[in-house]
């Protein structure tokens, strides 16, 4: 369980017997045993400004410096153990002739962890049991506290008590020497909000800290201060740490997943535009061969040379008869045959031995073409031929059919 323990400004540690140390020795003094202080307790024989109310200090007792600029700095070191720890002082705003502007350092195990000012206000009211530094999230164990004045001006410190929290085993509750704190901690021990009850009404000023902790601080009977995490218990650095070890295996996974989908989805997208069949391609393949078509072709694309004086029995070249030119009057002419057109017809032929007699019959025609065909003119008003294929070509092709 969580523990408190004070250390007061006289009578130190009651737990563990240390004082609080402060140096230059000869420039601190006990506040109730001021002579001649500007500031004082009201039974004071000797104070200037008898303000101050020791029924509401500490053990009745604090100390009381004041620094001035080119003097050595004030210092208040204490050592303890624990997991948490509280200072606190007294502060005064307005007393005539007497400077009660208040800045304070705090350095933790060797490390500057904060700062604390107060600029007094108009008000002549003392402040008891203002918490100048707070730390809730120490690593728990042995740490050293120095409370330093921090101003090149006049500064006034007067000392109170410090607080540390310690945890120990469960055990019999025993009266303890500090004062009434209660510690509410929802969101873990890392963080927590104390609140410290005292006796009467006091008006607190707020005031600046370190970047590392954050005090805020009310007007009511309780001084409720929330920190800001500067460091982190073991157990609770382990729990953190694991948290955010794990978010990054599921952000990495979500990742993956994303882009193992997008390449999956592009795959497939490129397997399917292999597979696909454009669609000239195949209404070409399921169109049939049609030989008159064929024969149009070649007719259309032939060359048109004058008659040949040697017939050839397997080839018939009369050409058609038009409405003004009988079909007597024009000369014979020999077609020739486009061997692209011709291919496509022979293309859907079944048999080896059709193919090779059509190929020879094809070649020895376009071999008797270009010899007739040396040295003739074209005729610019002769009409193509209708050509009729060999008697064996029409007979592969009735075969193939």
């Amino acid at each position: 369980m969580l523990v408190n323990r004070t250390i007061d400004d006289e009578y130190g540690d009651l737990y563990t017997g240390l004082l609080p140390d402060y140096s230059p020795i000869n420039d601190w003094t006990l506040g109730t045993a001021c002579h001649g202080c500007g500031i004082g307790a009201t039974d004071s024989p000797t104070a200037q400004s008898k303000i101050i109310d020791v029924t509401r200090v500490y053990n009745g007792t604090w100390h009381d410096t004041t620094y001035h600029f080119g003097e050595s700095e004030r210092n208040v070191t204490v050592s303890f153990t624990g997991r948490a720890v509280y200072v606190f002082n007294l502060i005064v705003n307005t007393v005539p002739s007497v400077s009660t502007f208040t800045a304070l350092d705090f350095c933790l195990d060797g490390s500057f962890v904060g700062t604390y000012a107060h600029w007094p206000n108009n008000s002549t009211e003392v402040e008891y049991d203002v918490p100048v530094y707070v730390n809730t999230t120490l690593v728990d164990g042995p740490h050293t506290l120095v409370i330093s004045t921090a101003a090149s001006i006049v500064s006034l410190i007067l000392f109170d008590y410090i607080i540390y929290t310690i945890e120990e085993d469960e055990k019999p509750t025993t009266q303890s020497d500090s004062p009434d704190v209660t510690q509410t901690n929802a969101n873990g021990p890392s963080t927590g909000v104390l609140s410290f009850e005292v006796s009467t009404p006091t008006e607190l000023t707020s005031h600046t800290s370190t970047p590392n902790t954050t005090l805020a601080i009310t007007s009511n009977s309780s001084h409720s201060v929330a920190s800001v995490p500067t460091q982190t218990s073991s157990r609770d650095g382990a729990s953190a740490s694991s948290t955010h070890t794990a978010l990054g295996p599921i952000v990495g996974s979500v990742v993956g997943g994303f882009v193992a989908l997008l390449l999956l989805m592009l795959v497939f997208r490129h397997f399917k535009l292999c597979r696909r069949v454009p669609p000239t391609a195949l209404a070409a393949s399921k169109e049939p061969l049609d030989t008159s078509s064929a024969s149009d072709q070649i007719s259309q694309h032939s060359v048109q040379p004058e008659a040949a004086t040697t017939d050839m029995p397997y080839l018939v070249a009369t050409p058609p008869a038009t409405a003004d030119r009988p079909r007597s009057e024009l000369s014979p002419i020999r077609p020739s045959i486009s061997s692209r057109s011709l291919l496509r017809g022979i293309r859907r032929f079944n048999t080896a031995a059709t193919l090779q007699s059509a190929v020879v019959a094809l070649r020895d025609e376009v071999a008797m073409l270009r010899a007739d065909g040396v040295g003739v003119q074209r005729r610019p008003d002769t009409l193509p031929p209708r050509y009729e294929p060999p008697r064996q070509a029409r007979e592969a092709l009735k075969l193939g059919a």
